[in-house]
């Protein structure tokens, strides 16, 4: 496309086979066939990016389609093939057209979709202008702004009235059903009688804040109220309607909302019998899939349209005219053009809509910028669940409650802002994007003049002890624990385990955690394609051959303890890359997949999206992760590596297994680097994380090899190793007890230092006792400082640090 992101080009329309009216357009942009005439300054779209495409046929007459490119060889992480005849592929429907073999002139206009940044601008703009009617329950625009109060003090707690025996039975059932620990049966209580209406869950990865949040939005069903509960991401809220329905009373009507379904709509009346609708939705709504696959049968569209057929056959019922009109016209609408026939339906629709929306949902779950979908602007919860809320910006709560504002009396926020922060793509305003990464949870909590007070989740279930310690200690320090349930070993995680037994000697230590050294001649990263984003096709083949492996391996076990072991599926593996080059991985896992025996599964794994980068991840936890680091340079091991040391993301790559977890990397070089570290190479405090981490990882023995594993594990014929190659040849000689004296020395504060340093990752914590104030403070501290080290000081006490 030309710079004014439109322009004329010749495409083949081919028609996609099960769907009425839908084409892959496949183009071919002017200048790109050594045509040297033509002077065009060519702008080539990516995956995802949305175009109208106007199709000129007989008599100057246009059909318009609009549509998005599903394909483009070399724009991201599909490989190149040269052979092609077309430069990117746009999945259009439309209306039914023969279009023949033969190229036509198409016209293309890129659409500038700015739906969410409309909608967080207009929220925004309400919350912050508003004047509430509603007299009782949290003041959001004192919440969100810092405004003056707008509802009386003792107004604020909507649970106020709350008989004691109500507060019990709740309570009770929490931890008898839900089986949660005192701490999240606290927050749960939080959640129900806050003083302010608004309760603050805070819990470091695998302590549950998920489930506590989840229990507790079931709870306020149970008890009548409507609840919306929103995420950052759609994987986040999929996984917390998991959560949900682990648990659910069957008469409590939970619905997953997808801002896309009017489309999914258009694709279901256009799919033709006996094709698959999942495979044809995938390629242009790959959110619905994702949804469909996780919890089809709560799909908003799929319930109204369940209950419209309800209505329709029950004469008795209210909107039963309505919607057996609406069921004809729309039967009537598959064998007419007739607008009128569309037009009238579409007014039936909107009426069944609210309907359904204002009488027959209890709980919606959601992202945050679907919350302001103009679907559900007639639900009216009464409580709002924001979990990930460490990962959402101020914009992002305003879509999340604005619809609502009138009528959620109390507001329950949960996360860890020790994971990511939130992701701002606009770079143009530094001003503006700091205020923006620092989201409302944190803010929250840690504003001394507010004093909010809050719940401490600190005990994790998710991790064995052996995954867990670093974060625990490193970046936690210490007050979280492992719960004994931790170090149950399951079954998956027994035959993994099994898998790396036949390395021998060739690793250290029986532990689940090991760091794969890739650091041969060929493990040098370099510029995916023309991109400046990274990939490493070394690392790529290690953890290729190792997930082929894990796969198709049988577990050894004797007779009767068959229950003890289990094959791995796709399900239990993720592998996370902070480098979407590196995302090709999952193109190597498709090499020659119909050759494989294991063909199924690993494109299961592939369609599924069990190769995310670090950004994509929070929200899920699997038995088994694969880590690329992917950065080498050979001769400055830290080279380029500021992007894969931020605080934040290692806390998010090394907190997502369960049972087993494989890192790779360049740790001979690192290692180098950070054993030369005291006052030298890396001694900033940005690097502190990772130096730890590194550090911690070679002391515990869990190094190894890249040669080590190609020999035991990727060879055609594994070899029976007598050493690890790692501890024998490569680092044998590091002072282990200078490591453990360095550990005992207390870390220094670097005031201003890097927001993703170690020092400052403790600083954050709502316990810590990092802040707490030393006698004699110099005269140049201000007010505010001091005030902010005496809250710091305050809630250290009350946690008992």
């Amino acid at each position: 496309m030309s710079a004014s992101t439109k322009g004329d080009c010749k495409a083949l329309l081919e028609s996609i086979d099960g769907l009425k009216g839908g084409y892959y357009v496949k183009i071919r942009l002017p200048g790109t066939q050594n045509n040297e005439d033509d002077d065009f300054e060519l702008v080539k779209p990516i995956l995802g990016t949305r175009v109208m495409i106007h199709v000129s046929i007989m008599c100057g007459e246009k059909i318009s389609y609009e549509g998005q490119v599903v394909e483009a060889p070399g724009s991201e992480d599909i490989d190149v093939d040269e052979s092609k005849d077309f430069d990117f592929v746009v999945h259009v429907i439309g209306r039914p057209y023969e279009f023949g073999t033969t190229t036509h002139v198409v016209n293309i206009e890129y659409i500038d979709d700015k739906t969410t940044a409309d909608r967080a601008r207009i929220a925004t703009e309400n919350m912050a202008s508003m004047s509430l009617k509603r007299t009782e329950g949290v003041d959001m625009q004192g919440v969100i702004f810092r405004t003056q109060p707008t509802i009386a003090p003792e107004n604020l707690n909507a649970g106020r009235d709350m008989h004691p025996e109500t507060l019990c039975k709740v309570l009770e059932d929490v931890k008898t059903k839900w089986r949660l620990k005192k701490t999240q049966i606290d927050a749960v209580k939080e959640t129900l009688v806050s003083d302010n209406g608004l309760a603050l869950i805070y819990g470091s990865p695998g302590t549950g804040k998920t489930t506590t949040t989840a229990a507790a939005a079931h709870e306020h069903c149970e008890m009548g109220r409507k609840v919306i509960y929103v995420c950052n991401s759609n994987k986040a809220v999929d996984a917390a309607l998991d959560s949900f329905r682990k648990k659910q009373n069957p008469k409590i009507s939970a619905i997953r909302f997808v801002g896309g379904y009017q489309t999914y709509e258009k694709y279901t009346q256009a799919v033709v019998p006996g094709a698959n609708l999942e495979e044809l939705v995938s390629a242009i709504n790959p959110t619905m899939t994702a949804a469909m696959k996780a919890n089809p049968d709560t799909l908003f569209h799929v319930q109204l349209r369940k209950q419209i057929d309800l209505w329709a056959a029950a004469p008795e019922h209210k909107m039963h005219r309505e919607a057996k009109d609406y069921v004809e016209k729309l039967a009537a609408d598959k064998n007419t053009k007739a607008s009128d026939n569309t037009k009238a339906s579409k007014g039936l629709q909107e009426m069944l809509t609210q309907w359904f929306v204002e009488h027959n949902i209890d709980i919606i779950f959601t992202t945050c910028s679907s919350a302001s979908h103009s679907s559900i602007q007639h639900f009216k919860p009464s409580s709002a669940f924001i979990d990930e809320a460490g990962h959402a910006t101020i914009p992002d709560v305003c879509m999340a409650v604005d619809p609502f504002k009138e009528h959620v009396k109390s507001l329950t926020l949960s996360s860890d802002y020790n994971l990511l922060k939130p992701i701002i793509t606009t770079w143009n305003s530094n001003e503006a994007r700091f205020m923006l990464t620092d989201s409302l949870f944190r803010q929250l909590i840690n504003d001394p003049d507010r004093d909010m007070r809050y719940v401490t989740l600190r005990e994790q279930y998710r991790q064995h002890p052996d995954l867990s310690a670093w974060a625990i200690q490193t970046l936690y320090q210490g007050r979280v624990k492992d719960a004994p349930s931790a170090s149950q070993v399951t079954p998956v995680g027994r035959t993994v385990r099994q898998v790396f037994q036949q390395m021998g000697t060739g690793r250290k230590n029986k532990r689940c955690r090991m760091a794969i050294d890739v650091s041969g001649d060929d493990a040098v990263s370099k510029h995916f394609k023309d991109t400046t984003s990274y990939c490493n096709s070394e690392e790529a083949r290690i953890i290729v051959g190792l997930v082929r492996g894990l796969l198709a391996f049988k577990p050894n076990h004797t007779a009767g303890d068959e229950h003890k072991f289990a094959r791995i599926q796709p399900a239990h593996i993720n592998i996370i890359t902070p480098y979407k080059g590196q995302q090709h991985i999952r193109n190597m896992l498709m090499e020659k997949v119909q050759e494989s025996s294991e063909s199924e599964v690993l494109v299961k794994m592939v369609t599924d999206g069990a190769v995310n980068t670090t950004w994509g991840t929070p929200g899920s936890d699997v038995d088994i992760v694969f880590i690329s680091l992917c950065v080498r340079n050979p001769k400055k091991a830290m080279a380029n590596k500021k992007f894969i040391a931020l605080g934040n993301a290692l806390c998010v790559q090394n907190t997502r297994a369960r049972q087993f977890q494989v890192t790779c990397g360049n740790w001979n070089g690192w290692l180098e680097a950070a054993m030369e570290s005291t006052g030298g190479r890396i001694a900033s405090d940005h690097h502190k994380p990772f130096v730890s981490l590194t550090k911690d990882i070679y002391h515990k023995g869990d190094m190894v090899a890249w040669q080590d594993v190609d020999a035991t594990l990727l060879a055609q014929t594994p070899v029976t190793l007598k050493a690890s190659h790692f501890y024998t040849n490569v680092r044998p000689n590091i002072n282990a007890e200078k490591y453990r004296a360095d550990l005992k020395k207390p870390t220094k504060r670097k005031q201003g230092g890097s927001a993703y340093s170690m020092s400052s990752i403790r600083s954050d914590l709502p316990s810590s006792a990092a802040s707490v104030p030393v006698p004699d403070q110099p005269k140049t501290v201000s007010n505010r400082e001091l005030k902010r080290r005496m809250h710091a000081a305050k809630h250290a006490k009350d946690q008992g640090v």
